[in-house]
């Protein structure tokens, strides 16, 4: 389960990842044009990822919407200072890759937005993940640019709100969902 920062969510690595066994995480809002963020937090918390091989766990939603092309910038120039891996949040287990890491996700269902940041992501060498809501509502056009997200290295997956539990959908997967064209 993955939640936003929240009930369960304490002490010093309660926004991170320890490679360990829990199955409650907690990631943080950087959505800076609707919320005030303290960037000193988000760096504490990527040196912290650095300093004890955590992962970092953060979120936002729409590109320009929610979030500034500023702050995901400085966010992903942070990470790149702090040498940390991108992680996504399939590989959050125990016996995941290892080491200091951020995990980043877009959460909702701006894929039209999220399709803007790929060149950004891509000159950080950025992988993140997509929790996709109505993931089987979505139209012919919006599966095949989910498909496209998958095939740059992304990780979109269908998010089923009412359990709050995430469900990975593999690029194959996605791919046999798409119309023919």
């Amino acid at each position: 389960m993955i939640c936003t920062a929240a009930a369960g969510c304490h002490l010093e690595d309660r926004l991170a990842y320890a490679w360990d066994d829990r199955t409650v995480l907690c990631s943080e809002s950087v959505d800076d044009l609707v919320e005030s963020i303290d960037f000193g937090h988000i760096e504490h918390q990527l040196a912290l990822a650095e300093e004890h091989n955590w992962v970092a766990l953060i979120h936002a939603h729409k590109p320009d919407v929610t979030i500034s092309t500023d702050m995901l910038e400085r966010i992903l120039q942070s990470a790149d200072d702090h040498h940390l891996d991108y992680i996504t949040f399939d590989e959050l287990r125990p016996d995941g890759p290892g080491g200091a890491g951020l995990a980043f996700a877009f959460d909702d269902d701006d894929i039209e937005g999220w399709l803007g940041t790929q060149d950004r992501l891509a000159a950080h060498g950025a992988r993140i993940t997509y929790f996709v809501t109505r993931w089987f509502e979505k139209s012919p056009d919006d599966l095949a640019n989910l498909a496209m997200l998958a095939a740059n290295g992304q990780h979109p997956r269908a998010a089923q709100p009412r359990s709050r539990q995430r469900h990975r959908l593999r690029p194959r997967a996605l791919a046999r969902r798409l119309p023919d064209r």
